[in-house]
C-alpha cells in the first residue's frame, strides 16, 4: 500500500536507505514546490524531508540534477544556512535532509517584516560569501528567456489554444528580452545565489535558514535581492531597505532603477517559465495558478 502518495517501490528503497522499518514508518506531503514532490518521513524520534524532483535529465533546462544540488548543499550546510543532508539516492531521485522539526516557513507577509528584512539581508551576505567547489552555471537571463519564450508558444498549441501568445504576453515577451540584455551588460556573475526566494523557502526557528536550492546558479548578488523583493511583492521602502541591510556601509553597486528592473526581469521569467510549463491540461493546475498570480504582479 502507498503512504501518502508514494508507489510502494519507493517507499521500500527508502526503507532500505534510512535502514527502518516499514512497518513503522510515517510519510506525509509537504507543501510548495512546483518542480518536485516533498515528504516529511518519520521512524521513531528521527524525521527526514526527502524531495524527489520532478524534471527528468531530457526536460532539465535551468534546475541542478540531485547529485550536483547534494555537493551545493553540503558546502551551504556547514555555513550553517540550509538543513544538513543524509543523502540522495539517484536511482529513485531522492535527496533527503535533516528535517527541521520546529522551523516554519515564511509567508510573504513575514518577508515584509522591517525586522525579518534585515535577518534574511545578513543571511544573503552569509550565503553570498559561501565557496562552491562544484561547478555551478552562470546566469544567463538571455538563453533563458529565448528558451521559455519558444516553450510558452509550445504549450499554447496544446488543447484548445492557439499556439499564439496574447497581445498581453507578446508585450511581456520584448520586455522580458530587452531586460535580459540589460542585465547581460550590467552585471557579471561573482557568487553563489539561491535564485527562487519565495517565502516558502525561507524557514525559521529563530534562526533562519535557506532551501530548495534546485535552481541556484553563479549570479550577480542583485538577482537574490530581486527575487526575494519581487516574489514578496516588496514595496519602494521594503526594497530600499532591504539593500541598505544587505550593503550596510558598503557602496552600492546599482540604482534602485536597475533593481526595479532587475526585479522586473526575475517576474517576467517566472511567468514564462510557468507559461511553458503548465502543461497539455485543458484544466486548471498549481502551475496555471502560479502563472496567474505573476501576471499580477507584472499588470
Amino acid at each position: 500500500m502507498s503512504k501518502a502518495g508514494l508507489e510502494p517501490n519507493i517507499i521500500a528503497q527508502l526503507c532500505n536507505l534510512l535502514n527502518v522499518n516499514i512497518a513503522d514508518l510515517l510519510v506525509e506531503p509537504l507543501s510548495g514546490g512546483l518542480s518536485n514532490r516533498s515528504f516529511r518521513v518519520s521512524h521513531d524520534t528521527n524525521s527526514w524531508a526527502v524531495r524527489f524532483q520532478l524534471e527528468t535529465e531530457e526536460t532539465r533546462f535551468q534546475t541542478l540534477d540531485i547529485g550536483s544540488e547534494e555537493r551545493l548543499l553540503i558546502a551551504v550546510a556547514q555555513a550553517g544556512l540550509t538543513p544538513n543532508v543524509v543523502l540522495h539516492d539517484p536511482d529513485i531521485g531522492a535527496l533527503i535532509t535533516k528535517y527541521m522539526e520546529n522551523a516554519v516557513p515564511w509567508t510573504a507577509e513575514k518577508a515584509q517584516l522591517p525586522e525579518n528584512i534585515e535577518r534574511v539581508a545578513t543571511t544573503l551576505r552569509l550565503l553570498h560569501g559561501v565557496e562552491v567547489s562544484s561547478k555551478l552555471n552562470p546566469f544567463h537571463p538571455i538563453s533563458f528567456s529565448e528558451r521559455y519564450l519558444e516553450e510558452a508558444v509550445r504549450s499554447k498549441s496544446y488543447k484548445n489554444c492557439s499556439g499564439v501568445l496574447s497581445t498581453e504576453e507578446q508585450g511581456w515577451g520584448r520586455e522580458l528580452q530587452r531586460l535580459a540584455s540589460m542585465y547581460e551588460t550590467n552585471f557579471l556573475p561573482s557568487v553563489l545565489c539561491h535564485n527562487d526566494l519565495v517565502a516558502a523557502n525561507i524557514l525559521d526557528d529563530g534562526k533562519l535558514w535557506l532551501i530548495d536550492f534546485e535552481y541556484a546558479l553563479y549570479a550577480h548578488p542583485i538577482l537574490d535581492l530581486a527575487s526575494l523583493a519581487g516574489m514578496n511583492n516588496y514595496d519602494a521602502a521594503q526594497r530600499n531597505l532591504l539593500v541598505e541591510m544587505y550593503f550596510d556601509t558598503e557602496s552600492i553597486p546599482f540604482s534602485q532603477v536597475q533593481l526595479d528592473e532587475v526585479i522586473r526581469l526575475q517576474l517576467l521569467l517566472s511567468y514564462f517559465w510557468a507559461l511553458s510549463r503548465r502543461g497539455n491540461l485543458a484544466e486548471p493546475n498549481d502551475m496555471s495558478d502560479f502563472a496567474d498570480s505573476i501576471a499580477a504582479m507584472l499588470r
